[in-house]
């Protein structure tokens, strides 16, 4: 049943490929041919993208590598031949036609195209077009040759997690394109920004996508809350040729942006020699040991911050083992070098018993 189809379909597209009076001389660039198969490939109905596939063969010079490529993007044989009798006629390097025969999974395919490629071209009568009007070209969706960020090395201030995929990102573009005006493009376009997160390349092709400058400026005010790379933003002025618009939107950045007031690093917890030895000499002033103790258990907690070789010293300044046991325990909490508070100061106390007892205690703190 597949061969008088696939017959069929061969005479059709070969009588039309016979019309054709102006032979390719110079394929499309890779940049534009690029940009063409994306907006192939980002088509997900498959019938839809090879209608589109099919008028980008018909309506451009290709090479053969670049003929195979636009095949590839279809997995049927069928939809592979079809675009292959529509563009072997269109190729700038027709000696190397002979390569598209291998993208056929069956020979029968290939045979078929390699009858086609050797058949003798025929001469039919020119008709009359003077009066049939040349349908226009339609329209390819494509975006200005601008400086565009790249989000996927961004690290800085986001105002949403992920942006969207850049193939999901070109089915959107490409629907908002396709709208019949301005208005309704604009429209889409909200729609789109209002609920998506998009980087700002992204943003900014969307906007590209409109005519009329006042309304990219509103779109990208209306999408800057959900703009993944935030600190990208200044990019898009280059989407304005007129300068007013650029100042309006460094206007609505910098009185949108937040305001990033740095928390100043507080000072060091430090006891400085010149307050230690102050209470040093303070505690060795008082005469009474209780007296002692209880100036020390005040300031302690006051300067917070003491070494275990500061503390071992006032320790020193006490005779009673019961008062240095106490104040030793005491100071625990306010050192800094906690990890060798036993170390340093186990040696003013020359009672095994007390060195065991702070060691439990120090072992039973957080």
């Amino acid at each position: 049943m597949k061969a008088p189809k696939i017959i069929l379909i061969f005479s059709l597209v070969f009588f039309q490929l016979l019309l054709k009076s102006q032979p390719c001389v110079i394929p499309v660039n890779a940049l534009n041919f690029q940009q063409l198969k994306r907006n192939i490939s980002s088509i997900p109905v498959n019938g839809n993208r090879l209608m589109r596939a099919k008028e980008t063969v018909q309506s451009n010079c290709l090479t053969t590598v670049q003929l195979t490529e636009i095949m590839q993007l279809f997995g049927s044989d069928l939809d592979r031949f079809e675009l292959a009798s529509i563009g072997v006629n269109a190729l700038t390097d027709h000696e190397n036609a002979y390569l598209l025969m291998d993208q056929f999974r069956q020979f029968s395919f290939a045979f078929y195209l390699y009858d086609m490629l050797h058949a003798p071209v025929l001469q039919p009568a020119q008709p009359n077009l003077s009066n049939v009007p040349v349908p226009a070209p339609l329209p390819v969706m494509t975006f200005p040759m601008l400086s565009y960020p790249e989000a996927s090395v961004y690290n800085g201030k986001r105002n949403c997690t992920a942006y969207l995929a850049e193939n999901d990102f070109m089915v959107y573009a490409q629907d908002v394109f396709s709208k019949p005006n301005e208005g309704i493009r604009m429209d889409a376009a909200l729609a789109l920004v209002s609920k998506t997160c998009l980087s700002v390349a992204q943003l900014m092709k969307l906007a590209s996508l409109l005519s009329i400058e006042n309304n990219r400026l509103e779109l990208l005010k209306q999408g800057y809350r959900n703009v993944f790379d935030e600190q990208n933003f200044d990019f898009a002025q280059q989407v304005f040729s007129h300068q007013p618009n650029k100042i309006a939107l460094a206007e609505f950045l910098k009185a949108n942006r937040t305001i990033i007031i740095e928390t100043p690093v507080p000072p060091p917890c430090v006891v400085s020699p010149q307050q230690f030895q102050m209470l040093r000499e303070n505690l060795a002033r008082e005469s009474s040991s209780n007296t002692r103790l209880t100036v020390a258990k005040n300031q302690i907690p006051v300067m917070k911050c003491f070494t275990s070789q500061q503390m071992k010293e006032i320790l020193s300044l006490f005779s009673s083992s019961i008062d240095r046991l106490d104040l030793a325990k005491f100071a625990y909490g306010f050192i800094l070098d906690r990890d060798m508070y036993y170390l340093t100061v186990s040696s003013v106390f020359s009672s095994s018993l007390d060195k065991e007892n702070l060691s439990n205690y120090i072992k039973k703190q957080p």
